[in-house]
């Protein structure tokens, strides 16, 4: 089952947990979270729990792709961080996918909503964590999803394994 909310789950966790309540481990079914349920609180002790992201791990980030150096600069600029989160490569990435439809939109001799939109549509740009791509509709043409198996880890904090990637097929 695919829950997309964290506060959600664990409402209907409440749920899952009075339906489950006289059944073995080995016969819960497995939960499924979306990058949107990463809260404070999330309980995934109770079932086997994993968590789906449409990007790679934080840490494998290639430090020959062209755009990493540029990337670190900016991190280590801010020092109140003290990490580096994945929201922060993503927005890193939306800005490459900006910057190259500006670009294209640039050399039609007049950038306009209308062109950048075109260009983002028609383009591929690889980021730092992903290929992006557009259908038709505006929608990413997503093909692989990163799912990490959850675990309750020290002082009941969220602990995430190693992540498997699960291709997608055409949608």
């Amino acid at each position: 089952m695919f829950v997309g909310y964290g506060s959600t789950y664990n409402r209907f966790l409440l749920y899952l947990r009075d339906a489950y309540t006289h059944h073995n481990e080995e016969s819960r079914p497995l939960v499924v979270l979306t990058d949107g349920c990463m809260i404070d609180d999330l309980r995934v002790d109770q079932f086997p729990t994993c968590i789906a992201f449409p990007v790679k791990p934080i840490g494998s980030i290639s430090n020959d792709h062209e755009e990493a150096s540029s990337f670190q600069a900016l991190i280590e600029q801010d020092a109140t961080l003290g990490q580096v989160y994945a929201y922060q490569a993503t927005a890193y990435d939306a800005m490459l996918i900006l910057a190259k439809a500006l670009a294209n939109s640039h050399q039609e001799r007049a950038v306009t909503r209308d062109r950048v939109t075109r260009s983002i549509r028609t383009q591929r740009t690889s980021g730092l964590l992903a290929t992006y791509s557009y259908g038709a509709d505006g929608e990413p043409t997503v093909d692989r999803y990163y799912v990490y198996p959850c675990s309750m880890g020290e002082n009941r904090k969220l602990s995430l394994g190693t992540p498997t990637a699960v291709t997608v097929g055409p949608r």
